[in-house]
């Protein structure tokens, strides 16, 4: 798009953090990025003229943010200095060979940003009518109203692009009832992202929620009784949970374990390490940073949670 375009102004007011484009968008935007730079660090100020903005202010900067957010880039340093770099997670989501391993980061994205693990634990794949998420948004979340509308449509649309949840999840939440004409923002309400950034067409905290065993992610409560499936969905049969210490020497740490319906396949288990390296960079950090009596890491199964 040309960045000489001037996005309509909108009501001023501020929302809790969220990105401000779906991940699909934030991949399309990253991309760029690793095209002309691979993983070399990229100073800030020349990011708007690689997306076609004229400068870093509003959806530029939006968009930086999305993508710190999603864990698709690392940044070190602060205004004029600033330098971002693209991240080993959005290496992978590009590059990686195995189409299991890019799911794998797919799914470690969408789950990046802080708003959208505790919408994940809250509701699931099942998420509520837009009227309901929206009067929760607003009363409970301090959004805005237009706000809410604009996270409620990114969330819908990441969640079908990463295929979260149960295998027709994304059938079942195609796309959202809002309208097509409000523009996606971010965490600040006090401007738009352009129209090309806010379709579905093309950083959070450091521990998302547990994976299990078939790449899926489980660590999440039961989705109360509003936003439970449909009587006519059927419901998958409860399997033996079985969890194994890993023996690796973790000073002053429990030990890591594993939990899931055991014997795996042979394609399972290679899915499983697959989907293990692409969480490296979530798993994996230096000394300084490992801290002692913290808990197990556990990846598993629901049901060995609940």
């Amino acid at each position: 798009m040309d960045g000489s375009q001037a996005p309509a102004r909108r009501a001023r007011g501020r929302s809790p953090a969220y990105p401000a484009i779906n991940l699909e968008r934030a991949i399309q935007r990253v991309g760029q990025l690793y095209d002309r730079d691979k993983r070399f660090g990229i100073p800030v100020a020349s990011v708007p003229g690689i997306w076609d903005y004229k400068s870093l202010n509003g959806p530029a900067s939006q968009v930086v943010s999305a993508l710190k957010q999603f864990g698709l880039v690392d940044d070190e340093g602060t205004k004029a200095e600033r330098v971002i770099t693209v991240s080993q997670l959005a290496e992978d989501l590009l590059r990686h060979p195995s189409s299991d391993a890019r799911e794998a980061a797919r799914k470690t994205a969408a789950l990046r940003p802080l708003i959208h693990q505790e919408m994940w634990s809250e509701y699931g794949a099942h998420l509520p009518s837009d009227a309901n998420l929206l009067w929760r948004l607003t009363r409970e979340r301090a959004f805005t109203e237009t706000g809410a509308k604009e996270f409620v449509r990114q969330w819908r649309e990441t969640m079908d692009y990463a295929q979260l949840g149960e295998e027709d999840a994304s059938d079942a939440h195609r796309g959202s009832d809002l309208p097509d004409d409000e523009a996606v923002s971010a965490s600040a309400d006090s401007g738009p992202v352009d129209a090309t950034d806010s379709g579905p067409s093309s950083a959070g905290p450091s521990n998302p929620p547990a994976w299990d065993l078939f790449g899926g992610f489980s660590g999440r409560t039961a989705a109360p009784a509003s936003a439970s499936p449909p009587a006519s969905e059927e419901v998958p049969r409860a399997v033996p949970v079985q969890t194994y210490p890993i023996p690796i020497a973790l000073t002053g740490r429990p030990p890591v374990m594993i939990s899931g319906a055991f014997p795996l396949s042979a394609t399972e288990w290679d899915q499983f390490k697959a989907v293990l390296e692409a969480m490296k960079p979530v798993l994996v950090g230096d000394a300084a940073s490992l801290v002692p009596n913290s808990g197990p890491l556990l990846a598993g199964t629901e049901e060995d949670r609940s």
